[in-house]
């Protein structure tokens, strides 16, 4: 009951201050939920838990499932308009120095459909119809000390990033840049953002990222994707096609979300919703072709974008849970 308490009287401040998160029916972009969602008549089949199958059609749905935001403020919650902490002595980060880039990121569970409850019966849009706070990087340590990123990274052994943080593979990171003129990313090229940079660590700080504040969120927005993707608390729910693959088995999500210990790219995608809200891009899609003009003076280099995720089901078949579980392996 004072969660709930809680959550009231924060909806209630945030309507006031015009939270971005809850103005989803002007911010979201709806028409890229049109062009990517499809239905076909190519008959599929699932198998529920009493190992009895059931036919469905062939789909590939998208909708917005988060709102991920950075600022250069600690306790800055961008998505509701408000600061937490005001202190003079608090550790104010940067957001234009290469080597010295810090941000403060955070990855907010919301899905606007889920809250609609839009077409829940056959259709598996997400279910979550409620914030959920999964990411802080103010209180993760691989994201405030750069020895335990190192560790952190190293513990996860052939999907570390700590094997790509070498001038080869940053040249590599140019391909995936190419792609995003074609609206595509090169998903083996894992530990790239397009031409946003590197994840690095999946650090919020360091370098390898651009400075343009918008483009560079999504070179961190991919490394918190990635780290909730090995946590087990966000799934796979599409097709992964990798032409060099990380690991030796790609599972299929069309029955239901699926763990995968990594982001895939082509499975995402981000509509900016402050300070300007744009079209939903692919992972760090060439800037002069959606950045410029995009921020603001009073924006203090705040941003938020929501989450796009591509799901391939089996309407009728598939069975809808939440991919925001750790039940999904």
């Amino acid at each position: 009951m004072i969660k709930y308490i809680i959550f009231l009287g924060v909806l209630i401040n945030s309507v006031y201050a015009e939270a971005p998160i809850l103005k989803f029916m002007s911010n979201i972009d709806w028409h890229f939920m049109g062009d990517k969602t499809s239905f076909s008549i190519d008959l599929c089949s699932c198998t529920n838990d009493a190992d009895i199958k059931s036919a469905g059609l062939k789909a590939t749905i998208a909708e917005p499932v988060a709102m991920l935001e950075f600022t250069n403020t600690p306790w800055n919650i961008v998505a509701i308009g408000k600061k937490f902490d005001k202190s003079i002595t608090r550790k104010q980060g940067t957001s234009r120095a290469d080597n010295g880039y810090r941000r403060y990121g955070h990855f907010i569970a919301f899905a606007p459909l889920g809250l609609l409850n839009f077409v829940q019966d056959a259709v598996c849009f997400e279910r979550m119809s409620s914030f959920s706070f999964l990411y802080w990087s103010e209180v993760i340590p691989s994201q405030t000390n750069d020895v335990m990123a190192l560790f952190t990274q190293g513990s996860k052994g052939p999907f570390s990033k700590i094997w790509y943080n070498n001038p080869i593979a940053a040249l590599a990171c140019s391909a995936d840049c190419i792609a995003t003129y074609f609206n595509k990313n090169i998903n083996s090229l894992h530990w790239c953002a397009g031409c946003a940079g590197s994840t690095g660590n999946n650090t919020a700080y360091g370098g390898g990222k651009v400075e343009e504040p918008i483009l560079a969120s999504h070179a961190q927005a991919l490394g918190m994707v990635d780290d909730l993707h090995y946590g087990g608390l966000l799934a796979l729910t599409s097709k992964a096609p990798f032409q060099f693959s990380p690991v030796e088995k790609i599972p299929n999500a069309t029955c239901g979300a699926k763990y995968f210990p990594i982001a895939v790219k082509s499975a995402n995608a981000y509509n900016l919703a402050y300070p300007t809200v744009w079209d939903a891009t692919v992972t760090g899609k060439v800037a002069f072709m959606w950045t410029n003009f995009k921020n603001k003076p009073t924006s203090e280099d705040d941003t938020a974008s929501w989450l796009w995720v591509i799901k391939d089901t089996c309407i009728g078949a598939a069975k809808c849970k939440s991919m925001f579980t750790k039940k999904v392996n």
